[in-house]
């Protein structure tokens, strides 16, 4: 009985700081982003086109699906500029993932939002050397839940 108060507590007040459900479903950590599609020229011919991006040499990209939903049109807005990932000596801010369309994955908004249920995904490039444990995804100075 107490473990469970405890997680009501505990979710209680992350939700009650953060005024949105935040949470993540998964941390994919990644060399780079590879495509590769066969489509046909005007010949009829099939062509390869491979689109490749890398992380800067010593990094790794760090991939994380989001979910982030509020119903309430009185709450202030989602700064959605507000996230970032901690690991045990360093914090890293969003970067650039527009790209991420390309690989057919959804980038998480860069507008603040007043309310709805909103997916994506937020990259961050990591040194390697910090990839020991895993990172932990913040909003604000709040730690991000995964879903269970």
């Amino acid at each position: 009985m107490k473990k469970l108060l405890f997680t009501l507590i505990t979710f209680t007040s992350f939700s009650a700081i953060a005024e949105w459900k935040v949470s993540y479903e998964d941390i994919q950590i990644k060399d780079k982003f590879i495509i590769e599609e066969i489509y046909e020229t005007y010949t009829g011919d099939s062509a390869l086109n491979k689109q490749e991006t890398e992380a800067k040499n010593g990094h790794k990209f760090v991939l994380i699906k989001i979910n982030v939903q509020n119903d309430d049109p009185t709450i202030a807005p989602f700064n959605s500029g507000a996230f970032s990932l901690k690991t045990d000596k360093m914090t890293y801010e969003r970067i650039d993932d527009t790209f991420l369309r390309d690989y057919n994955l959804k980038p998480f908004t860069r507008l603040k939002i007043k309310k709805g249920n909103h997916t994506g995904h937020l990259l961050f490039e990591v040194a390697e050397a910090e990839l020991t444990k895993t990172p932990h995804l913040f909003y604000q100075d709040h730690k991000v839940q995964k879903v269970q």
